[in-house]
């Protein structure tokens, strides 16, 4: 049960989406990225593309490797039309700029890919603690099951022991009314005899007067 319980409290982690889902939310992080970024002036000591970073991993986490993929594209898209100069075109007009977004772009593609191998892990721990689960829940059950039949034996041994009782007692009550009927018989018999032996008897005393 406290397995079961893990692997519930963990599950909400991994949210299991249809790809249209996954990359809405990919655009929706990237975006959200982009205002937060847009708001904030935009200069060599502010490194305001490290907002991306942060929409690539929580696109990686929900939506996977693929999401998280094409949320740096967005990155790349974005940043070079909304953010760089000239603004609002695509086209960079300082090799510095340049660099500074695609360095942004490999860090989203390395925090897209580490977090990808975490959620992975995460999601394989979640399934060996499920499997784990399921084994002790086979086994609790094969003892359930085994302590139903050796309880249904009991059962059946004590019952026979009962109508065994209950045998040996009928037999015991029809003996003894065999007994109580052939005891008359038997006095009667033994009358019937001592009867006949004193008539005789009465009879060779008259032959022989």
């Amino acid at each position: 049960m406290r397995v079961l319980k893990q692997t519930g409290n963990l599950r909400w982690l991994l949210p299991e989406l249809h790809p249209v889902w996954q990359y809405t939310l990919a655009f929706a992080f990237t975006t959200a990225a982009l205002a937060i970024a847009m708001l904030l002036p935009y200069n060599e000591t502010n490194p305001v593309l490290t907002f991306f970073l942060v929409a690539a991993a929580a696109a990686a986490w929900v939506g996977g490797g693929t999401a998280g993929v094409f949320s740096c594209f967005l990155v790349l898209t974005e940043g070079d039309y909304f953010l760089l100069r000239p603004r609002f075109s695509f086209g960079i007009a300082y090799t510095g700029d340049r660099v500074e977004l695609l360095n942004a772009v490999a860090a989203c593609l390395i925090a897209v890919f580490i977090t990808t191998k975490l959620r992975n892990a995460l999601r394989n721990n979640i399934e060996l603690l499920e499997q784990e689960q399921a084994a002790s829940s086979a086994v609790l059950e094969a003892q359930r099951r085994e302590r139903e039949l050796l309880q249904k034996e009991e059962a059946a041994r004590l019952q026979a022991e009962r109508n065994a009782t209950q045998l040996t007692a009928i037999l015991e009550n029809m003996n003894e009314h065999r007994l109580s009927r052939s005891e008359p018989a038997a006095s009667q018999c033994a009358d019937f005899a001592q009867g006949s032996r004193s008539l005789r008897l009465g009879g060779q005393s008259g032959t022989g007067g």
